[in-house]
């Protein structure tokens, strides 16, 4: 028997399930979602600076769209 590898993800009423033969990841993200109030209660300030930071915001709107 081979391994499985599966991921799940889901945001709001989204949800989406990758299996494989391989390691796999899968990430689904609410468009509507405010990621920013999101942030200010899970992160420290510096960590803050640093998601509001340009560079960061162009990565994750790359990494998402790929």
């Amino acid at each position: 028997c081979k391994n499985i590898y599966f991921n799940i993800s889901h945001s709001q009423n989204i949800i989406a399930i990758g299996f494989s033969e391989n390691p796999v990841g899968i990430d689904v993200e609410f468009e509507g979602v405010d990621g920013i109030k999101i942030a200010k209660r899970l992160f420290t300030k510096k960590e803050n600076d640093y998601i509001k930071s340009p560079f960061y915001y162009k990565f994750v709107k790359c990494k998402n769209i790929k």
